[in-house]
């Protein structure tokens, strides 16, 4: 209907237009706006000055439940296949997992969870896109995952001076803890992570 095509181009503007790592609760989303929201918000690549992520929560335990479409993750994760987007579980925050999603049941939060990470066209603020400073932002990623604290407090404390910064610093490492969390899970478990 005519309503809900509206709200499901709003998110979809909302989220080419942030271009940045969010949580978007999909209550009450069936499966014809799903299938209007995932190619209006993900066929096509996403200008931005980072890599970032969109969490769609897509449903949960007894609290949540009946505000979510029973199949929701299922036909969310056929609409992202749909336009080619890939399944990965080892899916995390960086260029080289564009194009992916992943599928995520959060037992501590009792949510369950679709991270999408969109194709992008990264841009720079200033001028025209520039791959060798992609790079060393990659590079200095890496970097603020594996430092020492001290050295990474003293990074963060000097490098990291605007507030976009703050939050694609903070939606690396939440990516950083959910992976590590998953491969802790899976050597528990005994399933091997290859």
């Amino acid at each position: 209907d005519r309503k809900s095509t509206g709200v499901m181009e709003a998110l979809a503007h909302k989220i080419i237009t942030n271009a940045s790592s969010d949580e978007i609760e999909l209550a009450n989303v069936g499966v014809q706006q799903v299938n209007e929201l995932v190619p209006l918000a993900f066929e096509r690549p996403i200008q931005c000055e980072a890599m970032f992520r969109i969490t769609f929560v897509v449903g949960g335990g007894k609290k949540v439940r009946q505000k979510f479409y029973e199949h929701l993750p299922r036909d969310l994760c056929l609409a992202l296949t749909g336009i080619g987007y890939a399944d990965d579980r080892g899916a995390y925050l960086s260029l080289d997992c564009q194009g992916t999603f992943k599928y995520q049941h959060d037992t501590d939060k009792d949510l369950k969870f679709v991270h999408v990470f969109p194709r992008v066209e990264i841009v720079s603020s200033g001028e025209g896109g520039n791959k060798d400073s992609h790079d060393l932002r990659e590079k200095a990623s890496q970097h603020c995952l594996e430092a020492e604290m001290e050295l990474f407090q003293d990074v963060v404390e000097r490098k990291v001076t605007s507030f976009s910064q703050l939050k694609a610093l903070l939606a690396l490492l939440k990516d950083a803890a959910t992976r590590f969390e998953a491969l802790e899970a899976q050597m528990a478990s005994g399933v091997g992570t290859l």
